[in-house]
């Protein structure tokens, strides 16, 4: 009786920890939007601008990520972030940062950010695979 006792626990702590793994998954804390996407002249790279936030009292990022075209966009099995790719990131919600894509070559992304508050950009990269990546900041 003890050992059925004990099997029984071990089963509902089993159940347990599996519904909380998929609560998480689909239901992450954070989450991503993608706002916009342009694929480079040549049809070989995407670059997405991305809005998401980790709570309703937190504050928003925004970030831009490549990838090739025929991949999706990877998002945290728990988190619901898409950090793969980034290449850009800053604490400020998209529309008031005023960030803009485009391609000016098959392998240079020029990403405009018109309204950036310098205080608040977190990453900027200058390369990403073979993308060269400029930028226009203003505040």
């Amino acid at each position: 009786m003890v050992r059925s006792s004990f099997a029984y626990g071990a089963f509902m702590i089993a159940m347990f920890a599996v519904m909380t793994v998929f609560y998480l998954h689909f239901r992450p804390r954070c989450s991503d939007e993608t706002l916009s996407e342009q694929k480079s002249p040549d049809g070989r790279w995407a670059a997405a601008i991305m809005e998401g936030r980790c709570g309703e009292d937190q504050p928003f990022f925004t970030h831009v990520n490549l990838r090739a075209v025929n991949d999706s966009i990877g998002r945290g099995y728990f988190s619901g972030r898409a950090v793969q790719g980034e290449v850009f990131l800053l604490e400020q919600d998209a529309h008031s940062a005023n960030v803009t894509l485009h391609w000016i070559t098959p392998k240079h992304l020029a990403i405009a950010c018109t309204h950036c508050q310098l205080a608040f950009l977190q990453k900027h990269m200058d390369q990403w695979e073979d993308v060269k990546i400029t930028y226009a900041i203003g505040e």
